[in-house]
């Protein structure tokens, strides 16, 4: 709140980090800078896709900083005991938590979050708003609840609200369950468990072949008023974005390796 009054007052910093969330609303109120006439000399190394985080309606209005896509975290002794590979859709997630439930185990830890309900609708080709408005009765959305739910009810997911997302780490570090999702921002977290007995295996989003992953993470939006008068430095890409100060980020680069 602090930094939207600034901005609606003119006293903000030319250059700022904000979430991506945060971006159109910026836009939406005119107080971030579109700054596609500043972007000629980027680097040619950097994904289209992620420069587009930073976009509303066409128009550039932040650089992707620290970008992170939800991923599937499972244990991969067992899987290899029970001969199952990563699952690349959700039939095969539903098939895996089936088969590796046990009776000290409910396979799948469910966040029943925003962020991971949302990832699993957009990995089905859907989205939980449309022109603007909620969409949360769309084909893909009942479709994902109803799996969710129908794993649930057979004993094959444990579900965790989002104040016992502690809880769910521990489910899958404490093998309580052998799968689940978590952006990839909590590798570094998970491999800092040197005494884990089992290896982690980290697979994409599941999804269909209309599927899109979604992303979050940071941008750099410019305020209105305070144009940049000369390009700044090379925008870090490839291992720079996985490396700060010597340690890793788990953020996805946006661009490639130098």
């Amino acid at each position: 709140m602090k930094l939207l009054s600034a901005l609606r007052s003119g006293g903000a910093p030319v250059l700022f980090h904000g979430e991506l969330s945060f971006l159109a609303r910026l836009a939406q109120e005119g107080v971030a800078l579109p700054l596609d006439p500043y972007l000629q000399g980027l680097p040619q190394d950097l994904y289209p896709r992620a420069l587009e985080a930073g976009q509303v309606r066409g128009k550039t209005y932040g650089l992707p900083l620290g970008l992170s896509v939800p991923a599937l975290y499972y244990n991969k002794d067992a899987f290899r005991a029970k001969g199952l590979r990563a699952p690349r859709t959700w039939p095969e997630v539903e098939e895996a938590a089936a088969r590796l439930t046990s009776r000290t185990a409910k396979s799948l830890v469910v966040s029943t979050d925003i962020w991971s309900f949302n990832a699993m609708v957009m990995s089905l080709g859907g989205s939980l708003v449309k022109e603007g408005l909620p969409n949360f009765t769309s084909k893909e959305a009942v479709e994902a609840l109803e799996r969710l739910y129908r794993m649930v009810q057979k004993g094959h997911a444990q579900a965790r609200n989002l104040a016992e997302a502690p809880f769910a780490v521990a489910d899958f570090l404490r093998t309580k369950a052998f799968m689940g999702l978590a952006p990839t921002t909590a590798l570094p977290v998970v491999l800092s468990q040197t005494s884990l007995p089992f290896g982690v295996g980290l697979a994409p989003l599941p999804k269909e072949r209309r599927g899109r992953c979604p992303s979050r993470g940071r941008s750099s939006p410019c305020s209105r008023g305070q144009a940049p008068r000369r390009p700044g430095g090379r925008w870090p890409s490839g291992s720079t974005s996985w490396t700060l100060g010597g340690r890793r980020t788990g953020c996805a680069p946006p661009g490639t390796c130098p």
